[in-house]
C-alpha cells in the first residue's frame, strides 16, 4: 500500500515544521503561533473525535436495549457547553465543582492507601530502595504541606523534598529534551538528503535579517567598549 503523503513530500513538511518550532529562539513570530494554533487545535480535533466515537459507540447498544440512563451523563456533559456565554457560564462552574468533588471522593480513598503503602506498609525495611523512597515521600508531602510555613524541626525535610520535586522535574524534562534532540537529529538527515527540505533551514537565517533590517537594526550586534 503506498503511503498517503509521498516521502519526498513529507520530509520538506517536517523540515519546515522543526523549522517554525525552532523560530521562538529568536523570538515569536506568526509562523510559531499559526504552527502551535494548528497543533493545539488538531489535538483537540482528534480528541474530540475519538471521544464522540467512543461515546456513540457505548451509547447506542444501550438505547437500542432501552437503558435510558445514559441520557444522565450526556446531559451533565453538555451542561459543560455553558461556559460559551457570559450569562451561563455560573453553570459550567457549578459542573466543574461538582466533577473535581465526585473526582475527589473516588480518588481519596484510594490515594489513602497508597501513601499507608509507600510509608507503612512495608514488610522488608532492609530494602534500601524503599527506605529511600519512603524518606523522600515524606518530605515530599512535607514540602506540599507545609510549604515556607515550617519550623526549624520540620526546615530540613522539607528543603529534602524540594529538591526531590526539582530532581523529579528535571529528569522529566531531560527525557523529553534528549527524546526532542534524537527527533531533530533524525529529521536532520533526511533534510540534508532532500534539497527542497534542505531550503528551508535558510528560513531562520533570512527571517531574522529581514526582521531586523526592517527594525532598522545592524544585523550583527557588536559591542564596543568605550576606553577610560
Amino acid at each position: 500500500m503506498s503511503a498517503i503523503i509521498p516521502e519526498e513530500i513529507l520530509i520538506p513538511i517536517r523540515a519546515l515544521i522543526m523549522v517554525t518550532a525552532l523560530s521562538l529562539v529568536y523570538k515569536r513570530n506568526i509562523g510559531f503561533v499559526a504552527l502551535e494554533n494548528a497543533m493545539v487545535g488538531a489535538i483537540c480535533g482528534i480528541t474530540v473525535a475519538e471521544q464522540w466515537r467512543a461515546l456513540s459507540q457505548g451509547i447506542t447498544p444501550k438505547i437500542a436495549a432501552g437503558d435510558m440512563s445514559v441520557i444522565i451523563p450526556i446531559i451533565y456533559g453538555l451542561l459543560f457547553l455553558s461556559m460559551y456565554s457570559r450569562k451561563t457560564r455560573f453553570i459550567n462552574r457549578l459542573v466543574i465543582i461538582i466533577q473535581l468533588a465526585v473526582t475527589l471522593g473516588l480518588s481519596m480513598p484510594q490515594q489513602y492507601y497508597n501513601i499507608y503503602l509507600m510509608s507503612l506498609g512495608y514488610t522488608k525495611w532492609t530494602d534500601i530502595n524503599r527506605i529511600i523512597t519512603s524518606i523522600l515521600f515524606m518530605c515530599a508531602v512535607t514540602f506540599f504541606i507545609f510549604g515556607k510555613k515550617t519550623s526549624r524541626i520540620l526546615r530540613v525535610p522539607m528543603v529534602i523534598g524540594s529538591y526531590a520535586i526539582y530532581t523529579f522535574c528535571a529528569l522529566m524534562v531531560a527525557a523529553v529534551v534528549y527524546l526532542g534532540a534524537d527527533n531533530i537529529i533524525g529529521i536532520g538527515y533526511d533534510v540534508v538528503r532532500n534539497p527542497l527540505a534542505a531550503a528551508t533551514l535558510a528560513i531562520i537565517p533570512i527571517y531574522i535579517i529581514v526582521d531586523r533590517m526592517r527594525q532598522g537594526k545592524p544585523i550583527f550586534a557588536v559591542s564596543s567598549t568605550r576606553s577610560a
